[in-house]
């Protein structure tokens, strides 16, 4: 590394010192030798550098706007002048004394001997008493150095204590153990400190919690969590483990995100017993007694009753218990366990609202056991006093979106819709008749052709089997706006009769109505920020219950009659609650469909078409 080249200087670039290169060029002659002068030095090397310690501030320029130190162009190192003039005078005085010298110093007398003696005597005298001195102070210094030393101590415990007790508010034992020794090996996180980490992932998310963790904060890795949560059991009936998860998931929601629905629905599985390891238990037989009152234990279970929480302002989803069960169930323990599951929701911080299920017989039986009614000339009632707030409403409701199945259904079967004259009167309609018929020619019609006015017409549509009746996709193709816009453009072109112009017109209704009951997209939400839109929405609505009231299927009233009025009336007052009560901007009602669980039964079925018990449980959990 370069260094400075004046005698003793050990300046160089390696140390942070700033070198100057001395003056070369011809205009730079005489600069130059003052500054050689200044050296004075034989043996210069060619590329000879002076640090800045050499110069004065005088020497640089000032004030310069980038901040750098540089020479004036007239600059030497002026400090090395008042160097060589000390050196010079230094000289001076050493010759003069040199001079003053005289040889008689060997003559000096015995007078002059004795003087220095006595000198060297007192000095030996004062020696002695400033050793004494220096001593004492010595021992009185190290005794203020140790004492300082232990107030270092003493302030360092302090602060360690204070620091330690600070850490100990934020972390647990085994979180401080980590951070001192960077390592967890041969420890176990503690059952505290997986609840919080639990809780930074629910709320963090994956990505979050991977970056907390990369944080270098002391949180155990996600497997680590998968892990510690295996150990969970999902025995039949209510989870509790599962609800102890959930109750430190909602410490991290918003008061909004807390409202849930709960749904529960059933799904075919092989009879028999079967053990199950993760149990110790033998699985097989039902959990809930049969609508004849017989005994959990006389039936081996042929179906899985599910109960779901869903959110009403988030889309979560969470299974928090199930049945085994066989082909019917008593109705009070199914509402036991409604109630059970949705007073320990409400100790775990969930509020629910509205309980939704299919209109399959059994859930029929428990809508009558609790006069939970609707008719063409009764009143409708839905819902019951809620067991958790004396002065709240608990809703149950029919899915919608099984009641459109139904729907289709009466239609695939050909059974004949009849509306009410004041219906035809009011909407100008040329027949009061409803069937399949102009759909079953729209689809003779398109098959002759190669272009299609509704494509997605196939034969399965028409006359789907008793599974494919179940696929709400074959509903939809059959009842949408597509179909209804086919109608009417065959009419116009005089291939299918004017009078089915009443079909299309109830196929619009029915896909509007459909379409709103499970609606995910703001633009079919409901909410007070378009006043006018929801007016209309709100009187749709209306108009469709006093539709179906006025309205016969092959000369009766028909089950899903029922389902369109009962979740037609549970959406109204459902958005009303939450709109004006809760305060919500806005409500989507496909909050209130079983379209979450059903995403479940079919990654179960995905599994297994028809699980046994013991399949079930292990895709459950």
């Amino acid at each position: 590394m370069p260094g400075c080249c004046i005698v003793d200087c050990k300046n160089s670039s390696a140390k942070g010192a700033r070198l100057f290169c001395i003056p070369t060029g011809d205009k730079n002659k005489e600069r130059r030798k003052l500054w050689l002068d200044l050296i004075n030095r034989s043996d210069l090397p060619a590329r000879a550098q002076i640090c800045q310690v050499h110069f004065s501030d005088c020497q640089f320029e000032n004030n310069r706007q980038d901040g750098k130190k540089l020479l004036t162009p007239n600059s030497y190192p002026d400090l090395l002048t008042k160097k060589r003039k000390r050196l010079t005078s230094v000289e001076r005085e050493v010759e003069s004394d040199n001079l003053n010298m005289t040889p008689e110093l060997n003559e000096t007398n015995e007078q002059e001997v004795q003087d220095e003696d006595f000198l060297i005597s007192r000095a030996d005298e004062d020696i002695g008493l400033h050793s004494i001195d220096n001593l004492n102070t010595v021992g009185e210094l190290k005794q203020k150095l140790k004492a300082a030393l232990r107030k270092c101590k003493l302030y360092e415990k302090k602060l360690q204590q204070k620091s330690k007790t600070n850490l100990e508010k934020i972390f647990t034992e085994d979180q401080l153990h980590f951070l001192e020794t960077n390592q967890c090996r041969g420890s176990t996180w503690s059952d505290e400190t997986i609840t919080k980490a639990l809780k930074l992932y629910m709320a963090c998310g994956v990505k979050g919690y991977e970056e907390i963790r990369r944080q270098k904060l002391p949180y155990p890795s996600p497997r680590t969590l998968q892990h510690r949560i295996r150990n969970l059991k999902f025995r039949p009936g209510i989870l509790e483990d599962v609800f102890n998860l959930l109750q430190i998931k909602m410490e991290t929601f918003e008061p909004e995100e807390r409202h849930a629905t709960l749904i529960f629905d059933e799904m075919a599985i092989k009879p028999g017993l079967q053990f199950d390891n993760s149990l110790s238990q033998v699985v097989g037989k039902t959990t809930l007694r049969l609508s004849n009152g017989n005994e959990v234990t006389d039936e081996n279970a042929t179906h899985a009753l599910v109960y779901m929480l869903g959110g009403v302002s988030t889309r979560w989803k969470q299974i928090v218990a199930y049945d085994f069960t066989a082909n019917s169930v008593n109705p009070v323990d199914l509402y036991n366990r409604i109630t059970d599951i949705i007073k320990r929701a409400h100790a775990a911080g969930i509020i629910i609202q509205a309980v939704i299920s299919d209109m399959g017989s059994q859930n029929r039986s428990l809508w009558k056991m609790l006069n939970i009614v609707a008719g063409k000339y009764s009143k409708i009632q839905n819902f019951v006093k809620h067991p958790c707030y004396g002065d709240k409403k608990l809703f149950f409701t029919p899915d919608p979106v099984h009641v459109f199945k139904n729907i289709a259904a009466a239609f695939t079967n050909g059974h004949k819709f009849v509306v009410d004259h004041s219906v035809v009167e009011h909407y100008k309609l040329p027949c009061n008749e409803i069937s399949i018929a102009p759909i079953k020619r729209v689809f003779e019609i398109d098959s002759a052709d190669v272009l299609k006015v509704c494509p997605r017409l196939k034969q399965n549509v028409i006359s789907p089997s008793h599974f494919e009746k179940m696929n709400v996709s074959i509903s939809v193709a059959l009842l949408n706006n597509d179909v209804a816009a086919g109608i009417l453009y065959y009419i116009g072109e005089k291939k299918i009769d004017e009078k089915h112009k009443t079909t299309a017109w109830f196929i619009r209704v029915i896909f509007k109505w459909f379409q709103l009951m499970t609606s995910r997209y703001h633009k079919l939400a409901l909410s007070y920020q378009n006043k006018d839109e929801y007016d209309e929405s709100i009187s749709f609505l209306r108009s469709v219950q006093d539709l179906i009231c006025k309205t016969t299927v092959n000369g009766t009233w028909k089950p899903f009659q029922t389902g369109i009025l009962l979740s037609t009336e549970t959406a109204l007052d459902f958005q009303k609650h939450y709109l004006e009560e809760e305060k919500f901007n806005y409500i989507m009602l496909s909050r209130l469909t079983q379209d979450a669980l059903e995403n479940s039964f079919s990654t179960i079925r995905s599994r297994q078409p028809v699980p046994d018990a013991h399949i079930f449980n292990i895709v459950t959990n």
